[in-house]
């Protein structure tokens, strides 16, 4: 409650997670995939007048900080301009979380998967030196630093938020082929709309 009341949660004092200031000051092999510019505009359009939804955070909050060795998915879905980016990007904002917004021009599954590679190594210090992404296994580059970042269990939990994701470009089973088995503590959550 002490927290809540100075607007600060447990991670942002603790310096877990992202931090847009650190994205600015990440090298050049990581700078263009952390896409500071998009995502930092795009979280603070987004929680600037937010209001409400309180009850829908917590229930997230609470789904993913437990003591249990899990983890899951999580989708939240809604009809199109209910507030889902609003709510994700709050809790992104709050709980300093790695996330991508599923946008016009970042909706390819190698930029998504890139986007969140990188903010899993800036966030987490992670010493990486493979590709982020190839088409012969998409999926390795990020489970294995969901996986690297879950082992200090002082990470938990590892969060990744993918605003929009049936927006993505084939978010089945070809470009965007999310991991099947996460690493306990490892949580994804995915926003999609419901048809209207």
């Amino acid at each position: 409650l002490a927290l809540k009341a100075v607007g600060h949660s447990y991670r942002e004092l603790c310096q877990l997670g992202f931090s847009y200031a650190d994205w600015e000051a990440a090298p050049p092999s990581l700078a263009a995939a952390l896409r500071y510019a998009e995502f930092s505009s795009i979280t603070n359009n987004h929680t600037r007048s937010f209001v409400g939804r309180e009850k829908l955070m917590q229930q997230v909050c609470h789904s993913v900080n437990n003591e249990f060795d899990i983890s899951c998915y999580t989708i939240i879905t809604g009809l199109p301009g209910i507030g889902k980016s609003a709510v994700m990007a709050q809790l992104v904002q709050r709980e300093r979380w790695t996330h991508h917004y599923v946008g016009e021009y970042l909706r390819s599954g190698k930029q998504i998967i890139e986007s969140i590679c990188a903010q899993l190594i800036r966030a987490y210090d992670l010493w990486y030196d493979k590709p982020l992404y190839t088409e012969r296994d998409p999926c390795r580059a990020l489970n294995e630093l969901l996986t690297a970042a879950a082992r200090d269990r002082s990470n938990w939990p590892v969060v990744v938020v993918i605003d929009g994701f049936d927006e993505a470009d084939d978010p089945g089973l070809g470009a965007l082929n999310l991991p099947q088995n996460l690493p306990p503590g490892v949580f994804i959550i995915v926003t999609r709309k419901t048809p209207g």
